[in-house]
């Protein structure tokens, strides 16, 4: 059966612990969260599309009603607060299908959890920026106007629960993705300034750190890393690229195989955030990523990285054919800018 768990009988001989019924619903709950990413699926034609829709639509409904069902049924369990968070998870697929029934309850359920005040913060804001983030971006086009909205429903979580991360690490995204620097540099310092979590605040504190980099030539940057390797790889009278990557950031290496099927006209420099060069040695020449690897055991504290005052990856700062920085969030519409400049 779709999205249960089925009670079998154990082995004669061998017999299995059988499971507690909290435990047993528990299973089942989450079998029935697993259901298929239909926005890949669908048909063509309308008439069939519709009734696809119409089949994933009572699956995500089954699905909420079977999250209800045992957090009601076992309030005490450590996994009822979890389950309230799938039901508006699967609330909010089912309304995306179409279901209007699903759109109503879906209100309801995440009001209720606002004024439930045995419902703890971290579940309420949970369930409060699942629904209102899908709201939000409905009917938006343009790259600005789903910031905008991004951004206010951040800055109303900060406001509604400023004990927890969420409005916070949202308004962080903003900061580090938008293209108006001014703006970018404004939430920073708000996010200093506001009760944010430490990683936050750390995070606000290495972007403001590299727009402060702006204008400043990298030799400098450099040589205070003693990076002669990096320097050398910086020919002077081409622009030079350099991108941070890591083992542990898919997205860097998806960017990093991005550039070489490009071909960049240019320096490239690869600063490699792991703390075992070996291992990431191997990875660099298993990926062939392109450029001059500068590799440092203390990986993200290391010299060079604080100096740039890059923390994650994919990161890229952009430093024109005179060696002067001039973009230190160039993974920001990369392609673009690519072409602007002619690489």
């Amino acid at each position: 059966m779709f999205g249960q768990v089925a009670e079998t009988a154990a082995p004669k001989g061998n017999p299995a612990p059988q499971l507690a019924p909290a435990d047993l619903a528990w299973l089942n709950v989450r079998a029935a969260m697993f259901t298929p990413d239909f926005s890949k699926q669908l048909p063509a034609e309308p008439a069939a599309r519709k009734a696809v829709l119409a089949e994933h639509g009572a699956r995500f409904a089954a699905a909420a009603d079977r999250a209800r069902e045992f957090y009601t049924k076992f309030p005490d369990d450590p996994h009822a607060e979890e389950a309230k968070t799938q039901e508006v998870q699967a609330l909010i697929n089912a309304a995306r299908t179409g279901d209007a029934t699903a759109e109503g309850r879906l209100n309801t359920t995440v009001e209720a959890y606002r004024a439930d005040k045995k419902v703890s913060n971290k579940v309420k804001v949970q369930t409060v920026a699942a629904h209102a983030f899908n709201q939000a971006m409905r009917g938006q086009k343009t790259k600005a106007e789903r910031f905008a909205a991004i951004e206010n429903v951040a800055r109303n979580l900060a406001a509604d629960f400023p004990d927890q991360p969420q409005g916070y690490e949202s308004l962080m995204t903003i900061a580090a993705a938008d293209e108006d620097e001014g703006k970018a540099r404004k939430i920073a310092e708000e996010l200093l300034r506001s009760p944010s979590p430490a990683a936050v605040k750390e995070n606000a504190r290495a972007l403001l750190g590299r727009m402060d980099l702006m204008g400043k030539p990298i030799a400098a940057e450099f040589d205070g890393a003693d990076a002669k390797k990096a320097k050398v790889a910086a020919k002077a009278g081409r622009v030079t690229l350099i991108y941070t990557w890591a083992s542990w950031s898919p997205g860097s290496l998806a960017l990093a195989a991005k550039l070489k099927q490009r071909g960049v006209n240019a320096n490239v420099v690869a600063l490699n955030l792991d703390d075992d060069p070996k291992a990431a040695e191997a990875l660099a020449a298993k990926e062939g990523l392109p450029g001059t690897i500068v590799y440092d055991e203390r990986g993200r504290e290391g010299a060079l990285a604080q100096r740039l005052k890059v923390k994650s990856a994919p990161q890229v700062i952009i430093v024109d054919a005179q060696g002067v920085i001039r973009d230190v969030r160039g993974e920001v519409d990369l392609e673009k800018k690519l072409t602007q400049l002619g690489l």
